[in-house]
């Protein structure tokens, strides 16, 4: 696991799972920004509450504006996304959702799971 970030971009910030990530890394602390197409609650509403900035399109400079050290990439980003494609090329650090839901969130803790 690398050194905890101090600031994520989230590049399609809205899905349920994007949304809740980046609520408990701001929770933590942690500056959090991100994009989407279109927000609708109920996640719009607690971005809005956690005071996470939401530019509503993707552009190549709201990720590079963001001076993000963790750029997390949702799952139904296109490789032609520009904000994916600038955190790229500018080599900055991109992790996928599930990669950073483990290594922020779930990594350093054991989980007990019960089914039946």
């Amino acid at each position: 696991m690398s050194e905890t970030p101090r600031r994520v971009h989230f590049v399609a910030i809205g899905g349920s799972g994007m949304g809740s990530l980046a609520c408990l890394l701001r929770a933590r602390g942690l500056q959090v920004t991100g994009s989407d197409n279109a927000l609708y609650p109920p996640m719009s509403t607690a971005l809005e509450r956690w005071e996470i900035p939401v530019r509503d399109s993707f552009r190549a400079e709201h990720v590079l504006d963001a001076e993000p050290d963790l750029v997390v990439i949702g799952n139904a980003v296109h490789a032609d996304n520009p904000e994916a494609r600038a955190a790229i090329d500018e080599g900055l650090r991109c992790l996928s959702f599930p990669d950073a839901l483990f290594e922020l969130a779930m990594a350093a803790r054991h989980s007990v799971v019960i089914s039946g």
